[in-house]
């Protein structure tokens, strides 16, 4: 496994049995290395007065389980606009190598219209991606979603979010750009080499207008906000404001994590009323090729 600027508990890595799942050794480096990117999460963000929290599967497996969620591989994190506005200025300038703070500014092409903080030593395609040869890091990440305010009239509201969805199957459609295509012969092939040296490097700019319209209600009071540069048109990705005004601090692992303080809510919205019987899952990413040794670069 890469060195990591933590240290671990003795004993982490060993393989055990958590809430009756068995948890082998090749998941426990990968929640080390997360786990190491979640500290240099919070070093920067406490450096700077910044709120986040955590998200999705991470908080309930905080919740849940004190810890991750025993078949979970990946770990996520939220923040208003204004804080995420920040980190990302920050980011270059505080995540040196192997760390790399990774958005379509960034790093073109990455097209998640979010922040991932990676470790670039490591290993982390997801396996849907992996044919297509992308260039973008794709290190072992955390995951780190901006939340947006969202219009409180609901016809305003739906107008919104479907020109966003609009917007964001736009700005995908040049993911390929920083494709790295195998040679392919033909006219067509010699074509679309030709396509992908010229514009390759080039930066989406449908994604720049995707993200300044996101931006739309960043100083109106609304009731709501949501990831709406992920999935503006779903539901359970939308939150009341009132309930991440303020963070608590709940145990995860052998450290503690920022979570919503009225998380209940936030939880029976993503999930639903029966989050806490656990229902064993795939994650949502899908299956990953994930390497704790060696760096994505020796895959694609």
């Amino acid at each position: 496994m890469v060195e990591l600027e933590i240290k671990l508990p003795e004993g982490f890595l060993e393989e055990e049995v958590i809430d009756g799942v068995k948890v082998e050794r090749k998941t426990k480096e990968i929640w080390a290395v997360e786990m190491d990117l979640y500290f240099q999460l919070r070093r920067v963000c406490e450096k700077y007065g910044l709120k986040y929290f955590a998200d999705g599967g991470t908080l309930l497996g905080a919740v849940r389980h004190k810890g991750f969620i025993p078949w979970d591989d990946d770990m996520d994190f939220a923040m208003k606009r204004d804080d995420y506005e920040k980190l990302c200025e920050v980011a270059p300038q505080e995540f040196k190598e192997p760390y790399f703070f990774q958005t379509e500014f960034t790093d073109p092409g990455s097209q998640r219209g979010h922040a991932q903080l990676r470790n670039s030593r490591t290993t982390a395609i997801v396996m849907y991606e992996s044919e297509d040869h992308f260039r973008f890091n794709q290190g072992i990440f955390i995951d780190i979603f901006v939340l947006d305010n969202l219009p409180d009239d609901l016809t305003e509201r739906e107008a919104f979010v479907q020109k966003m969805e609009k917007t964001r199957l736009s700005f995908k459609k040049y993911a390929w750009y920083s494709t790295r295509y195998k040679p392919k012969t033909g006219v067509k092939g010699i074509l679309r080499a030709a396509l992908h040296q010229i514009l390759g490097n080039r930066k989406n700019p449908v994604y720049r207008k995707y993200d300044r319209d996101a931006q739309k209600y960043r100083n109106v009071k609304t009731k709501e906000c949501g990831m709406v540069t992920l999935k503006p048109l779903v539901k359970e990705y939308r939150y009341e404001n009132a309930w991440i005004e303020e963070t608590a601090e709940l145990p995860f692992s052998f450290t503690t994590i920022p979570v919503p303080a009225d998380y209940r809510s936030f939880l029976n919205r993503e999930y639903g009323s029966g989050w806490e019987t656990p229902v064993h899952t795939s994650s949502l990413h899908g299956d990953t090729i994930f390497d704790t040794d060696k760096p994505y670069t020796e895959y694609i």
